[in-house]
């Protein structure tokens, strides 16, 4: 999985890849375990991004970028299966996890960590720099992961997807 040839952009899924506000209305109140596995069943309402998407498919396709896509996520029944198919299918194909010629990568939150999004998302960095990948920059729209990128000298573009308004930060 690591890519060390290749320049490597991370990016989050929900409210950057997809435009998730009509599937959080449905996160649960009670945090219970039915509800979080209720929850992942409404993955249907999360909507292709374009702004975003169509960013990607240019870094993939004209920039040489390979895209690492870090997720809060739960890695949990179906749901990895319908991230990918949410992935390629919101690229029309040009984003692609599967098949010959994969040009991202889909890293999830692990089955059972109810650990904040930030800490999920460092041990994430940690992981795959391990493994030799060398991002050159990340997008994310929550502040605290945005923080967790910058403190690894990654530098990040924050998404506010009310405004669909990039703000880079770095250290």
């Amino acid at each position: 999985m690591g890519e060390v040839t290749k320049k490597v952009l991370f990016c989050d899924i929900d409210n950057c890849y997809t435009d998730s506000r009509e599937w959080f209305k449905y996160v649960p109140e009670d945090n219970s375990r039915e509800g979080w596995d209720e929850y992942i069943k409404q993955e249907h309402l999360a909507k292709p991004n374009k702004p975003i998407i169509d960013g990607l498919i240019d870094a993939v396709h004209n920039m040489d970028f390979i895209i690492y896509f870090l997720t809060g996520r739960e890695d949990r029944h179906g749901n990895r299966a319908a991230t990918i198919r949410q992935i390629e299918e919101f690229s029309d194909g040009q984003i692609r996890i599967t098949g010959d010629n994969p040009n991202a990568y889909l890293v999830m939150r692990k089955e059972f960590d109810y650990r904040p999004s930030a800490q999920v998302k460092e041990d994430m960095i940690n992981a795959l720099v391990a493994e030799g990948v060398r991002p050159l920059a990340a997008v994310d729209d929550e502040p605290s992961n945005c923080d967790v990128f910058v403190k690894y000298g990654i530098p990040t573009a924050y998404y506010d997807i009310e405004n669909d308004n990039l703000t880079w930060r770095t250290i």
